[in-house]
């Protein structure tokens, strides 16, 4: 099976100017996101949500400059995946495989 992960970025437009002091100003706008097809998943580590939390700190960032977040996933059976329900042909996806650390 896989998992098909779809993410957005989000930028600080007023952090660029920033100088350092005080808080950072916040002025985010929506970017683009990402496509990510983690191979290798059975049912048991689809099931668990220690295994859910450390893929997402694998995808998610998060700092005054840049936001990237989980928006939305999908648990394909390999006899149905196909990338074009989930991408366009000029994307090309980030592979991800499932490895023993994330178990």
């Amino acid at each position: 099976m896989k998992i098909v992960i779809t993410s957005q970025v989000l930028e600080n437009y007023a952090a660029h100017d920033w100088d350092g002091r005080g808080e950072c100003p916040q002025h985010w706008k929506c970017k683009f996101g990402y496509t990510y097809i983690v191979s290798n998943v059975d049912i048991a580590l689809a099931k668990d949500g220690n295994f859910w939390d450390k893929l997402s700190d694998q995808v998610e960032v998060s700092d005054d400059y840049f936001h990237e977040y989980i928006l939305h996933s999908d648990l394909v059976d390999d006899i149905d995946f196909d990338i074009s329900n989930y991408c366009e042909d000029w994307e090309k996806p980030i592979e991800l495989t499932v490895e023993e650390e994330l178990v």
